[in-house]
């Protein structure tokens, strides 16, 4: 399955991965995060048992090793670290929130600092999104409702199918006959 839309040069585009791969480790959905100090995230610094920070998170990367895409010796690099500024000089924010099944609780005391972009939102870093949907900008060609439209979509993208691709993605599945359905209504 893969939806395009193209305004101008900029593409979103949505691809369901059909094809069979392997399942990253599953921890807990906790509703109340666990904390933790600095001191007890830095007692699991070895390869089979791995936690980092990154901006003040604990995540449990024990399992993922085998699945990182640059190999799990970086990672034991910064086991039982805070790992912050080597994850920000390589990721994206984004990659976060793909993981975020690993994330096992918080810093006591400390708080993230990393401003999480609501579901439908533009994103405040410049030059992430085209320049006619910037409030400052101002165009003969595209009004206020292609802003609005745009909104709407990515409102709907990150509500209603995000989810659903990276669990697709993962697993190799087709998305649900659901998802799919949504894609011609509009609540």
């Amino acid at each position: 399955f893969f939806l395009s839309i193209y305004p101008y040069n900029t593409t979103l585009s949505i691809h369901f991965c059909t094809s069979t791969t392997t399942t990253l480790p599953q921890y807990n959905n906790m509703t109340e995060e666990k904390r933790y100090t600095r001191e007890e995230v830095a007692r699991h610094n070895k390869a089979d048992d791995l936690w980092v920070i990154i901006d003040h998170v604990v995540y449990d990367l024990s399992k993922f090793g085998d699945f990182h895409p640059g190999g799990a010796s970086v990672l034991v690099d910064v086991a039982g670290k805070d790992a912050t500024t080597a994850f920000y000089n390589l990721h994206r924010h984004e990659v976060l929130a793909k993981y975020k099944r690993l994330r096992i609780g918080k810093i006591e005391g400390e708080e993230p600092e990393v401003i999480e972009q609501l579901p439908g939102e533009l994103s405040l870093v410049p030059y992430a999104e085209p320049t006619w949907l910037k409030p400052e900008f101002s165009s003969p060609y595209y009004k206020e409702s292609h802003k609005r439209l745009q909104r709407e979509f990515r409102l709907f993208v990150d509500q209603h199918v995000k989810e659903e691709a990276l669990q697709c993605e993962e697993s190799g599945k087709r998305p649900s006959d659901e998802i799919v359905e949504n894609y011609s209504r509009k609540d």
